[in-house]
């Protein structure tokens, strides 16, 4: 297993997979802003999962001033959930894709 562009590499089957290790942060603006930034994804395979992070950190935005004040706990579930969805992505595997490309296949026509 081979590190890359964030990743995981796995040489035995060719394909890219996710390791996700969270450190526990508080229930802030300031603790959801960390973790939402702590999954470093250049390539885009996880965005979806990232932008509904990102999503809940906008709605959180409006509820207080302070970055390092307690959030409301009618929120604390939505991100509980969505902080146990990225445990799922460690059994993300996404086969590293490659095509042979001919030009005298181009050149026939």
């Amino acid at each position: 297993m081979q590190r890359s562009l964030g990743l995981y590499w796995n040489l035995q089957n060719d394909s890219f997979t996710y390791r996700v290790s969270l450190e526990e942060k508080p229930f802030s603006k300031r603790g959801i802003l960390s973790v939402v930034n702590s999954l470093y994804d250049p390539l885009g395979f996880i965005a979806p999962v990232v932008i509904l992070g990102k999503l809940l950190l906008r709605e959180l935005m409006t509820s207080t001033k302070n970055w390092d004040e307690p959030l409301p706990e009618l929120m604390r579930d939505k991100w509980e959930r969505w902080k146990d969805s990225l445990q799922g992505l460690h059994q993300l595997s996404i086969p590293r894709s490659y095509a042979t490309f001919s030009w005298r296949d181009m050149s026939q026509r």
